[in-house]
């Protein structure tokens, strides 16, 4: 996530000018591909939770998961959108009034894909795991095989129902509220 960070940091400029129209299927590309890193870290820290807290701690893990995401959205909205507006940097955050925000877009998208770099780093270094060892009949897949077999479970019948029912349950709300406008 973090080199996928520093590359939208490197680019986002050419995608989002402020002259010209925006490359939104640049934009979607690698904002897609950064939430499925994202969503694939989020099954890793959740399995991996369950082997670093004891035993008696194990109920704490969906707490953590749900106050990461919290503090993760808040950072990623709120605290992004307050220190790259120019107007909220010089009313609360600076002493002298300037230009822009205290962040770019571009220095807040590097500074985080250095953080996730770092962070990494550190707890491939410091964090020591149990060995687990697999029993005698179980396979041990590489990330190609998990892919594969992620797709091969996505292409199933009732897991494309599925995939259709969430990905189309907002239409009828928008439907809806669209709807009380109109006759309101």
């Amino acid at each position: 996530m973090g080199a996928c960070f520093i590359y939208m940091a490197s680019n986002i400029d050419e995608w989002l000018p402020e002259t010209r129209k925006p490359d939104i299927l640049k934009l979607v590309y690698a904002f897609f591909f950064l939430g499925m890193l994202a969503a694939t870290l989020d099954i890793v820290v959740d399995g991996w939770s369950l082997t670093m807290l004891k035993r008696n701690n194990v109920g704490y893990a969906s707490t953590c998961n749900s106050t990461g995401l919290v503090m993760g959205i808040m950072i990623s909205y709120i605290f992004s959108a307050f220190l790259t507006s120019e107007d909220f940097s010089n009313k609360y955050l600076r002493f002298r009034p300037d230009v822009g925000g205290i962040f770019t877009t571009r220095s807040f998208l590097y500074a985080w894909g250095v953080l996730f770099i770092l962070i990494t780093t550190l707890i491939a270094i410091f964090k020591k795991e149990k060995d687990n060892r697999l029993e005698d009949d179980h396979v041990k897949l590489n990330i190609v095989q998990n892919y594969s077999l992620i797709w091969d479970i996505l292409k199933l019948p009732g897991i494309k129902l599925l995939a259709l029912t969430l990905l189309t349950a907002k239409v009828i709300i928008i439907i809806y509220r669209y709807l009380r406008e109109e006759l309101h």
